[in-house]
């Protein structure tokens, strides 16, 4: 009994350290934390999207047309006799800005990794930055933001976010920029002629007085776009 009691003793310390399981961070141990940041990405980034296809492009409108509770944006507009003025010439421009300023927004409040730190982590983190980049058929958000976590020896980091958002947003900005276009032009658009060129989309009007607000659809995809544009022609 007095030996086991003097190896317990003067070995404890030892035997307890040598049990004791060392944090290992590899490959797989990033996962958990880009999934986390890329599922904040992708629920505000598709706030942001619903409120752009809703709200004529812009997530908070300053110049609108109110229609079905909806601020709806006017992309061309006039006061007086006469085809409209187009009000976004850079269409596609117009909503890597409002996706981009609505992430760099919403994402500092949605990752929270203070979690981690609870678990007897160092996390350091860098400054945020986000890229949108508007394709025909596709949007694709790329965040840079420094992570590097950290425990004993071992350290992971991570520097680049990446979600990709299946929307046609930069095919229905080509759509509208037609639209827009022949509004200011020839004071009106030619649905029927313009589908038939263009089978893939449909254009929807409804005409208030000198106001119309037209929706683009594009086959296969269930998004729409809607958008006001006023004019005296």
């Amino acid at each position: 009994v007095v030996s086991v009691f003097l190896v317990f003793y003067f070995l404890g310390d030892k035997i307890k350290k040598q049990a004791e399981k060392e944090v290992v961070f590899d490959e797989s141990s990033l996962e958990p934390l880009k999934n986390y940041v890329e599922d904040c990405i992708e629920e505000n980034g598709n706030e942001a999207i619903d409120l752009v296809l809703k709200q004529g492009g812009k997530i908070d409108p300053g110049f609108y047309y109110y229609y079905k509770d909806d601020k709806v944006n006017y992309l061309c507009y006039s006061d007086n006799l006469g085809p409209c003025e187009v009000k976004a010439p850079f269409m596609s421009k117009m909503f890597e800005d409002e996706i981009k300023n609505y992430l760099s927004m919403k994402l500092p409040a949605c990752i929270n990794l203070d979690s981690i730190r609870s678990e007897g982590y160092n996390v350091q983190e860098g400054q945020m930055n986000v890229d949108v980049d508007v394709l025909d058929y596709s949007v694709v958000v790329n965040l840079d933001y420094p992570v590097t976590v950290s425990k004993g020896n071992s350290v992971i980091r991570q520097n680049k976010f990446t979600k990709t958002f299946e929307v046609p947003l930069g095919k229905i900005a080509k759509v509208s920029k037609d639209i827009i276009e022949s509004e200011s032009s020839y004071g009106k658009f030619f649905n029927q002629i313009y589908e038939i060129k263009h089978p893939e989309v449909t254009v929807k009007s409804y005409g208030p007085v000198n106001v119309v607000i037209y929706t683009v659809l594009l086959r296969n995809y269930n998004y729409e776009f809607q958008f006001a544009t006023r004019s005296w022609a």
